[in-house]
């Protein structure tokens, strides 16, 4: 096991007037696990000769998809999901009486109801 540097220590999160813990690790605070982690993550990660390797590998066109998707995340941002609805219905709507559009949303109401019940990860 590596053994951690100083100042790899929890940080503590103060507050104005929130009641101080007395026994275990400050609120916020990092366990001994994540620590570790992070630090033999950071001793790869940082090492030279391992980002000589990572750049040839990635020249080489040899990086995988995940290490990559990555690192163009990291460059550029996760790209925006967006989701594109379109309504060919719209003229419909516009010609339908105030008593047939709640009898449409009665049954919109319905399959919604229905899908729910359907869905187990719901």
């Amino acid at each position: 096991m590596l053994a951690m540097p100083a100042q790899y220590t929890p940080k503590a999160v103060t507050g104005g007037d929130v009641p101080k813990r007395t026994a275990g690790r400050p609120k916020g605070a990092f366990n001994k696990a994540t620590l570790e982690a992070a630090f033999a993550a950071g001793r790869i990660l940082d090492d030279p000769q391992y980002q000589k390797t990572l750049l040839e590998r990635a020249q080489a066109g040899k990086l995988s998809p995940g290490v990559e998707a990555m690192l163009w995340a990291y460059k550029y941002g996760r790209p925006v999901e967006r989701s594109i609805v379109q309504v060919d219905t719209l003229d419909d709507l516009h010609s339908m009486s105030i008593g047939q559009l709640k009898d449409r949303l009665k049954n919109l109401e319905a399959e919604i109801v229905e899908d729910d019940d359907e869905d187990p990860a719901a």
